[in-house]
């Protein structure tokens, strides 16, 4: 039978179109995929390549978990050298491991780790252009931790998503608009909770930016989440 290999990937998502496959867009699945291709001497389709979650253009990933079968027997601690020789600079694989036969990347998986970073500052930071939000109006930071206080826990985050934005017919839209609005986020200074709705992170993040500006005060986050 096939075997279940499992994949921490990466990535430096600023030249790419998210993490899944789009036709005639580059994106980071579609380079992984082609690796594994050229190094396993297998076709795309029977590789079964998924991950965890997927990351929207721009976005940029420490520890993706990807999934992919094959009917060979692999050197776990080889691969990873051989797959980067191959993949993009910015693209990587930190390491590869063998699953049990009943491993999921996506049922398996415990929680999601998301870190939106922002700088505050008349001037950004040339060296973090493509990896933090340059604010240059004070940000009143005890003001966006009370905020953020009211998002832990179990909420209706249907507010903070775009999900008519996903793309697809209209039957695949409102299937997606049907999923549970229900998440549990544990902690919002890394954004950490058991699943995410539609650019979930960017719609907090850009909240908890206009409360600590004075744009919005900390109740009426409350009441977004009712």
């Amino acid at each position: 039978g096939r075997l279940s290999y499992r994949m921490i990937v990466s990535y430096d998502g600023t030249a790419y179109c998210g993490w899944q496959l789009q036709p005639s867009a580059p994106t980071v699945q579609r380079f992984l995929e082609g690796a594994l291709c050229t190094v396993l001497r297998e076709e795309r389709a029977v590789l079964g390549v998924r991950a965890a979650g997927r990351t929207d253009a721009g976005v940029h990933a420490r520890g993706q978990v990807v999934q992919f079968s094959c009917d060979k027997e692999l050197d776990v601690t080889k691969m990873p050298y051989k797959l980067n020789s191959v993949l993009p600079h910015d693209i990587r694989v930190l390491r590869m491991s063998r699953t049990a036969p009943d491993f999921s990347v996506t049922c398996s998986a415990l929680g999601k780790c998301y870190r939106y970073s922002i700088t505050n500052g008349e001037t950004h930071d040339p060296l973090r252009h493509r990896y933090a939000l340059h604010v240059r109006r004070h940000l009143d930071l005890a003001a966006m931790r009370s905020a953020a206080a009211l998002l832990t826990g179990t909420h209706d985050f249907s507010q903070f998503s775009n999900i008519g934005e996903e793309g697809g017919s209209p039957d695949v839209q409102r299937r997606r608009r049907q999923r549970n609005p229900v998440k549990t986020l544990r902690r919002v200074d890394v954004v950490e909770g058991n699943g995410f709705l539609y650019k979930m992170v960017r719609h907090i993040s850009g909240v908890l930016v206009a409360v600590g500006e004075g744009k919005l005060q900390t109740k009426a986050v409350g009441r977004m989440l009712e």
